[in-house]
């Protein structure tokens, strides 16, 4: 059966018409649209003309068919069975014939990559392995189950293709980046197939799962506009679903309905998770969010498939309301254990500190005091997170790079803003406070990477794929800050090589090596001058409070990285040694 797509694509060579032409029209005849003349009256000689011609004006995509047709495989025959034509929602007639093409077209895709690239089985293993571990907002043995029951509809087809197209930026998968077969072929035939299906009003698990896996990708390929509103687009579908609902509901006891709404928690955090990677990437334009953020009593993922204890977003974390002050004015953060709420529960919470950061930042209607009161706290729940995300060594369950990474992005976020405010007020000694605090946390990150790229190797595949953003953001803030020392550039050139592994595949962290590159022999930012202090006042404190003046003040979590490599699976984590609060 011919593909004939319900709406107006072009590609690079050739546009389509909106029907056949009248001479196949009349001979009854296939047609495949083409202007200014079909193919079959080409052949023939014959003038060829339609009725009406009408072009898309939007982005140019490749046609589906086209990139099938690319990986030089024959189409098999492929028909959907009765009963999985019939969905969860009662639509209008063109909707089932839109879903039909849809399902035909994916799964045909689906088969010329198993022919072509590899089974089925082969890019889900390495799903599972690589992105899973770090997001699990696909059930494994849902999917599993219906590969192995031959089960599939239009919705599951984009759901396997989406997951195809996210391990495109693994070499497992896609070995030779230069071809770039998963950006110019494979993610406009995903992204046309998953937007013809949204089109249709019908909403399912596997369609925001697809979208999620669909903003990751082009959140990786540094297409922020597209990322942002696809992953807008998955919130919108998941609140017609109430999947935000069930963070308040505990898990029944039917393990079958306990693991559907386990998997349906799970998306609604990721979504929530996911929006707010994508959505620092607009940290100037401050657009919004789409997403409600975690609350103190909302339940986390379940920590293991095989427990039956359900922490919530406040178990086993200092909430900033929660910090009061100590005998030197404030409380100190206190040293901790490993977290006892998992991988991806830590992510959650590294998330509802996140929010509060951005709360605390774009809240204007405090006077000084009060705002200054609420950084402390914010600053000592930050601190004391770090402990939550190093697991002793030996005894490392999951990969807490992801929770560690948002939790020091917006520690670096608070910082900067606190430097800021200090210097529009011009407050000189909270202003060096702040700059120390920047400073050390720079030299930890770098320290941490540097000796763990020399130590044991380690799979950077497995990392969550955000937490790489870490990295150019601390050297970002080493070009703006850092002291000017012997080291300055060796320590430079160190988060660049890491963050050139991901190059090839991630247009991302390609832009951000650039701008390392660029950025290298920038000056150095001075705030003091914003507020008339003399520059001079500032770098020299700084200069007499040297980094070893500082190492007292590393907490037990710190030096417990040193009994290992820091970077080992689940520990790619690095404390800072001071903040705006000191931990003496």
């Amino acid at each position: 059966m011919s593909f004939n797509t319900a709406v107006i694509v072009r590609s690079e060579r050739e546009r389509f018409a909106s029907t056949v032409c009248n001479q196949c029209k009349h001979r009854k005849k296939s047609c495949n649209k083409a202007v200014p003349s079909c193919s079959r009256c080409s052949r023939l000689r014959v003038k060829c003309s339609y009725s009406e011609v009408t072009e898309s004006n939007s982005c140019p995509l490749l046609p589906v068919v086209d990139v099938i047709s690319g990986l030089g495989v024959p189409f098999p025959d492929y028909s959907l069975p009765p009963q999985q034509s019939t969905m969860v929602y009662k639509i209008a007639h063109r909707v089932p014939c839109i879903d039909h093409q849809v399902s035909s077209s994916a799964s045909r895709l689906l088969s010329a990559i198993s022919r072509k690239r590899g089974h089925a089985g082969d890019f889900m293993q390495t799903y599972f392995h690589n992105f899973h571990k770090t997001l699990p907002i696909i059930n494994k043995d849902s999917v599993c189950s219906k590969l192995e029951n031959s089960t599939s509809d239009s919705h599951f087809s984009t759901l396997l293709l989406s997951m195809f197209l996210i391990t495109q930026l693994t070499p497992q998968v896609n070995p030779n980046p230069s071809s770039n077969f998963g950006e110019r072929e494979l993610y406009p035939a995903v992204k046309t197939i998953y937007s013809l299906l949204q089109s249709t009003g019908k909403v399912s698990m596997e369609l925001v799962q697809a979208g999620v896996l669909v903003a990751c990708y082009e959140h990786c390929q540094a297409l922020h506009q597209d990322a942002w509103l696809s992953i807008g687009a998955c919130v919108r579908m998941a609140h017609s679903m109430g999947l935000h609902t069930v963070l308040r509901n505990m898990l029944p006891k039917d393990r079958n309905e306990r693991n559907i709404l386990e998997t349906k928690r799970c998306l609604w955090w990721g979504i929530v998770v996911i929006e707010r990677v994508i959505n620092a990437e607009y940290e100037d334009n401050r657009l919004p969010l789409a997403s409600e953020p975690p609350t103190a009593e909302d339940f986390l993922p379940r920590a293991s498939s095989d427990t039956d204890t359900y922490f919530r977003v406040k178990d086993d974390l200092l909430l900033p309301d929660d910090v009061v002050p100590g005998s030197s004015e404030w409380q100190t953060p206190q040293a901790r254990e490993f977290t006892t709420v998992g991988s991806f529960g830590a992510t959650v919470q590294a998330t509802f500190l996140a929010s509060c950061v951005t709360r605390h930042i774009l809240d204007a209607d405090r006077d000084l005091a009060t705002r200054g009161k609420d950084a402390y706290k914010l600053d000592i729940a930050l601190q004391s997170f770090v402990g939550s995300c190093i697991p002793p060594p030996g005894q490392s369950h999951g990969n807490y790079c992801g929770a560690f990474a948002t939790r020091t992005c917006f520690a670096i976020y608070l910082l900067r803003h606190e430097m800021e405010v200090a210097s529009q007020l011009g407050k000189a000694d909270d202003l060096c406070r702040s700059t120390m605090a920047m400073q050390s946390a720079i030299r930890t990150i770098v320290c941490v990477l540097k000796e763990g790229m020399a130590g044991m190797p380690m799979d950077l595949d497995t990392l969550s794929f955000w937490s790489h953003h870490m990295i150019y953001l601390i050297g970002l803030m080493h070009i703006k800050f850092s002291i000017r020392d012997e080291k300055y550039i060796s320590d430079l050139e160190a988060m660049a090589d890491y963050l050139r592994y991901f190059a090839p595949r991630y247009k991302l962290y390609s832009n951000d090596v650039q701008n390392l590159e660029l950025g290298r022999h920038d000056p150095p930012t001075v705030y003091g001058l914003r507020a008339g202090l003399n520059p001079l006042m500032i770098s020299g404190f700084l200069s007499t409070h040297s980094f070893k003046d500082c190492s007292p003040n590393v907490p037990v979590e710190a030096r417990r990285m040193s009994n290992g490599n820091p970077y080992s699976k689940g520990s790619f984590l690095a404390n800072d040694s001071i903040g705006l609060v000191s931990t003496t």
